[in-house]
């Protein structure tokens, strides 16, 4: 193993390891070196880097020639020596055509809020001064997103580009430099947080057959702060959020309300909702919720207290959702979500 390699573990992992920057299986990161591209693999924690090897290595002529005919699964081009396993990331595509020999991607959570603004561009152009910055709409993730960051990269010279209601991807020479680079964009985008106390934890709550009861401080909250629950509660904000949690948080003003929530979830999207919650009482989570689901659900929770309350936020549509919903590269991360879950990791 290189140092440079080497150099990109101990860095993914201390990002992996911040739920800030990095939740569960989110994020990837990559190094081109000798022709050669290592990549993340899909599905895998870049909090685990350290412990088990987490990249693939591809031929990377062999990848930008692919992103050039709009391919989006890289899995053939992965080289017989390589000692990862499993498929390339989704984001194998953009990892290639970025020119830096580091790159990496966050669901950092102040670059996600700040994309979800209307005044995203202001923001950023306040905020970022020296930094060589681009944002792009919402795409997909994999070649759609790949092909909108491919525009922006012939346009200009960016070392760091927002993804509108996903995250950031930043490059540079090294691991620590991407890193540093990181850490100091979310550190300028920082927001005014709400505070809100712990409501009173209610003994009488009623059990609620397939749910648990959520007693984060910050999410609970929200149960008595529909104006900021609401925000949640729409449309899906992020990708991931329809892959580990099927869509959108859920509002019931009472448990009972909830019954004919869950039947029309199971009517139109095939399971029931993953995070409602109840007025007044709390937030409840689906007993299938796994690992993924609940990196999910602290990003909301992260969410909901930065965004000032009299913005309404950029949302995925319903065309977006359905093509996460029913796309095989996410459904192969959701089973490895699903296995994580049962081996207690």
């Amino acid at each position: 193993m290189t140092p440079e390699l080497q150099g990109l573990r101990e860095v993914s992992a201390r990002l992996g390891s911040d739920p800030l920057l990095v939740q569960g299986g989110g994020g990837n990161a990559s190094l081109k070196e000798g022709g050669i591209l290592h990549v993340k693999s899909s599905g895998t924690w870049m909090s685990d880097a350290l412990k088990r090897d987490i990249f693939v290595s591809l031929d990377l002529a062999g990848v930008r020639k692919g992103v050039k005919a709009g391919e989006e699964d890289f899995s053939s081009l992965v080289l017989p020596s390589a000692q990862g396993d499993g498929r390339p990331s989704i984001e194998t595509a953009l990892h290639a055509i970025m020119p830096h020999a580091v790159v990496i991607h966050a669901h950092a959570v102040n670059s996600i809020c700040t994309t979800l603004l209307p005044s995203a561009v202001e923001r950023l152009t306040q905020k970022l001064g020296g930094i060589r910055w681009a944002i792009v709409p919402y795409a997909k993730p994999g070649a759609d997103l790949a092909r909108a960051i491919q525009d922006v990269l012939e346009a200009d010279a960016p070392d760091v580009v927002f993804m509108s209601n996903h995250g950031v991807v930043a490059g540079g020479a090294s691991a620590r430099e991407v890193e540093e680079r990181l850490r100091d964009v979310e550190s300028r985008l920082s927001f005014d947080q709400t505070v809100s106390s712990q409501p009173a934890v209610q003994a009488d709550r009623p059990d609620v057959a397939g749910y648990r009861w959520h007693d984060d401080a910050g999410l609970g909250a929200l149960a008595f702060d529909p104006s900021r629950a609401q925000k949640l509660c729409r449309r899906a904000l992020v990708p991931d959020q329809v892959v580990y949690l099927g869509g959108p948080a859920v509002w019931s003003e009472t448990v009972e309300d909830l019954s004919d929530i869950r039947a029309e979830w199971l009517r139109s999207r095939g399971v029931e909702p993953r995070l409602v919650f109840v007025s007044g009482l709390g937030a409840l989570v689906h007993e299938d919720v796994g690992s993924g689901g609940m990196s999910m659900i602290f990003l909301l929770g992260e969410i909901a207290h930065r965004l000032p309350i009299t913005v309404v936020p950029s949302m995925l549509s319903v065309e977006d959702e359905l093509k996460l919903l029913n796309w095989d590269a996410e459904k192969y991360r959701q089973a490895l979500d699903a296995q994580r879950g049962s081996a207690g990791n």
